[in-house]
């Protein structure tokens, strides 16, 4: 099989593999659509970025099941997603439900290899077959869609509260969909892009336009990556109010902490998802209660990868909400 192997800082080669063996618990998965995250993209661009051993990227993704075990109720051919926590689920944080907190959760498309690969194998209790309502194209943003929500859920919002998200890009806009989707109301959101403003005013998303001494919002959630924008929005906080932090910021923040203190303002973080989590964004998915497809910037073949190391797939990247590889077809 084809294998997008990340060598080194801006280089991805085409390598082929065997088809890996499924083990007795795990389903083999073919693999038709991985999203390109913002992750994916820093360490393919970062000239430091070094991992142990050359590695497939790729963790939001969708594919179609070959094999599965007997009583998995997965069937040769079934549409699915992947939630891809490799956790142990014999910790502390796994028995309470928290297994991303794991401290030997291993990171698919980091530690272990990801879905830029024909062909992946996958823990049985780790797939989820897709509603019928939602394409295989789809199915590969609920990942960060379940990173959305969880990012909500740890803000801990009482309903009626304003938000104001930093970042129009995926993760953004489906934290402002998620909040608007569970009742708390609307979330307004900026961005220095405008072709990411203009999916989120397609998503019915208000775009904030004033600047931050204009502004009071009770929830502010930074999804840019930027700490210049954090350090700029940070006193728009309003008294008792939260700042959920989702992304990595680039470089440490410089933060007023007597305005913090004078406030009783929080600064929560983020980590990623829960299989709780991931159930409940696939249910608003499903309900459609969230809209995906305008998230989907540009879809390209995976054969493209192997134009200039797959710098040119990574740059169309850079400026999309989500760019999709596409394996079949």
């Amino acid at each position: 099989m084809q294998s997008a192997v990340f060598i080194e800082p801006q280089k991805i080669q085409i390598e082929h593999r065997p088809t890996p063996v499924p083990e007795k618990d795990e389903a083999l998965i073919q693999v038709e659509y991985v999203a390109i995250c913002g992750s994916d993209q820093a360490r393919f661009w970062e000239p430091a970025s070094v991992l142990p051993e050359p590695v497939v990227f790729g963790h939001e993704f969708s594919g179609r099941v070959v094999s599965a075990p007997v009583g998995t109720g997965l069937q040769p051919g079934q549409p699915v997603t992947v939630a891809p926590l490799f956790n142990c689920g014999n910790c502390e944080f796994c028995k309470a439900g928290m297994e991303n907190m794991c401290p030997k959760r291993r990171r698919f498309g980091v530690a272990v290899d990801g879905a830029l690969q024909a062909y992946v194998c996958i823990p049985a209790n780790r797939i989820y077959p897709l509603p019928t309502n939602i394409s295989l194209e789809l199915g590969a943003l609920v990942e960060p869609l379940a990173v959305a929500y969880h990012t909500v859920r740890q803000a801990g919002i009482a309903n009626g509260e304003d938000a104001l998200v930093l970042g129009a890009g995926a993760i953004g806009l489906l934290i402002a969909q998620v909040w608007r989707a569970l009742g708390y109301g609307q979330a307004a959101v900026i961005d220095i892009n405008p072709k990411r403003l203009a999916v989120a005013e397609q998503l019915g998303i208000p775009v904030w336009k004033k600047d931050p001494e204009e502004s009071n919002f009770h929830n502010i959630f930074e999804a840019t990556g930027s700490a210049q924008a954090f350090s700029k929005w940070l006193p728009a906080l309003a008294p008792r109010g939260k700042a959920i932090v989702v992304s990595k910021l680039e470089y440490p923040v410089t933060i007023d902490w007597v305005d913090l203190l004078r406030k009783e303002g929080e600064i929560i973080t983020s980590r990623y998802f829960t299989l709780a989590d991931f159930e409940s964004s696939l249910d608003l998915a499903a309900k459609e209660a969230v809209q995906l497809k305008p998230l989907v910037s540009l879809i390209v073949p995976f054969q493209k990868l192997s134009d200039n190391y797959g710098a040119d797939v990574m740059s169309l990247a850079r400026d999309a909400v989500r760019l999709l590889v596409r394996f079949q077809g």
